[in-house]
C-alpha cells in the first residue's frame, strides 16, 4: 500500500505530521511519500497546508483514469469560522505566495471544494465535528499521538521551590503575539508567588505566515514582558527537550485570545500537557470546557480574575494538583491510549490486507 501525502512540512517533522498519520503509517508498515498529482496512489492524505486549488481536483482526475483512491482531508484548523476580512486576506495571501493555485477571495471556498472531493474528513474536536457533519457525511475526530514526543514525565507534583511557581506554555510562535500578551496578563496578577514563565516555541517569530516580517522570538517576549514581575524564559521546541523542560515546571497554562479560529481549536494542547503530568489552567473554549467537565475539574478561566484565582489555587495546594491529575490520567487512559488512536486510524485508512479480507 502506498499513500500519497501532502504534508505540513517537507520532512514530515511538523507536529501536525508526526502526531497525526506518521505514527500510524509507521506502526502498520504503510508506505508513504510526498504526493505527486500526476501519480496514482492507493490513497492520499491532504493536510491543511496543501494547495487546495490543486488537490481538490485529484479525485475527479483519478476517476477519469478509471481509479477512485480514497481521499482523506485533515482539516486540523476550523478555517470555516474565519471572519470575512481575514478570510479574504488568507485567500489572497495564499494565492500570491503560491500556496494555493486558485485565487479565492474567500479561502473558505477552497476548503469547501476540498471537503466535497474528500471521502473522509478528519478534525480534532467534537465541536468541530458537529459543524462539519452538516457539510460532509464521514467526519472523524482524530486524536493526536503524543507518545513519540514524550521522553520524560513529571514524577512529583510538589513545587520545585516554596513560594515560586514555574509555569509552562508551548506551541508555535508564528502570529501568536496576542497569546504572549495574554500570557503576561494572566500571570501578572498571581499572588503569593514569584512567577517564572517558561515558553517552549520556535526561536523565530513571524507576523505573516511562517516566513514574513520575522524577528527573534526572544526579542518579542522581552518587549512584552518588559517591566513585568514575571520572568520569561525561552526554549526552542524540539522533541528531545520539550518534555524534559515541561515536566520540570509546576503547572501549564493555555490562554486563548478572542480569535474565532483559535477559540475553535481542539483540546490537543491540554491533552499533551496532561500526558507530561502537568495540571493546566486553560481558557474557557468549548473544547477545553467540555474536557474539564469530563474529568470533574473546574480549571477553565474566562476573566483575568478567574485566571489569577485558579492559578493561585493550583499553586497553593499539592493535594488539589494530585486530585486533578488523578482524574486527568483516568480520562487519558480511557480516550487517548495508543490502542484507541490506532483503532480510529484503522477505520479511516485500513492497511491493504485488511481491505482485501
Amino acid at each position: 500500500m502506498l499513500v500519497g501525502v501532502i504534508p505540513n512540512s517537507p520532512d514530515f517533522a511538523h507536529p501536525a505530521d508526526r502526531r497525526r498519520y506518521v505514527p500510524y503509517f509507521n506502526k502498520r508498515g504503510i508506505r508513504y511519500e510526498t504526493a505527486d498529482f500526476a501519480k496514482s496512489y492507493d490513497a492520499i492524505y491532504v493536510s491543511i497546508a496543501a494547495n487546495l486549488g490543486l488537490w481538490s481536483g485529484y479525485k475527479s482526475a483519478q476517476q477519469a483514469k478509471g481509479a477512485s483512491p480514497p481521499v482523506v482531508f485533515d482539516l486540523s484548523d476550523d478555517l470555516l469560522s474565519e471572519k470575512p476580512a481575514r478570510d479574504l486576506m488568507r485567500g489572497v495571501y495564499y494565492y500570491l505566495t503560491r500556496r494555493n493555485s486558485a485565487l479565492d477571495l474567500s479561502y473558505k471556498a477552497a476548503v469547501l471544494r476540498m471537503l466535497a472531493s474528500s471521502d473522509v474528513v478528519l478534525c480534532g474536536s467534537d465541536e468541530q465535528k458537529a459543524a462539519l457533519d452538516r457539510l460532509h457525511q464521514n467526519v472523524v475526530v482524530m486524536r493526536d499521538f503524543f507518545l513519540d514526543d514524550l521522553h520524560t514525565r513529571k514524577a512529583s507534583l510538589k513545587l520545585n521551590r516554596p513560594g515560586e511557581l514555574n509555569v509552562v506554555w508551548e506551541g508555535l510562535s508564528h502570529g501568536n503575539r496576542d497569546i504572549f500578551v495574554m500570557l503576561r496578563e494572566v500571570l501578572e496578577g498571581v499572588q503569593g508567588f514569584n512567577v517564572n514563565a517558561h515558553v517552549i516555541t520556535d526561536p523565530t517569530y513571524c507576523r505573516v505566515g511562517s516566513s514574513h516580517l520575522c524577528e527573534a522570538t526572544w526579542a518579542l517576549l522581552d518587549r512584552i514582558f518588559s517591566g513585568s514581575r514575571v520572568r520569561p524564559h525561552l526554549y526552542p521546541w524540539t522533541p528531545q527537550t520539550f518534555s524534559a523542560i515541561a515536566s520540570s515546571c509546576d503547572i501549564g497554562v493555555i490562554p486563548v485570545p478572542e480569535n474565532p479560529v483559535m477559540r475553535r481549536k481542539p483540546e490537543n494542547k491540554l491533552l499533551l500537557l496532561w500526558q507530561v503530568g502537568l495540571p493546566v489552567v486553560a481558557s474557557d473554549t468549548a473544547s477545553y470546557s467540555r474536557v474539564m467537565r469530563a474529568v470533574g475539574q473546574d480549571f477553565v478561566a474566562s476573566t483575568h480574575s478567574d485566571w489569577h484565582r485558579k492559578i493561585t489555587t493550583l499553586g497553593a495546594d499539592q493535594a488539589v494538583r494530585e486530585n486533578y491529575m488523578a482524574a486527568a490520567n483516568r480520562y487519558l487512559d480511557d480516550t487517548c491510549s495508543e490502542r484507541a488512536i490506532m483503532r480510529t486510524w484503522e477505520h479511516v485508512l485500513p492497511p491493504r490486507q485488511d481491505r482485501e479480507r
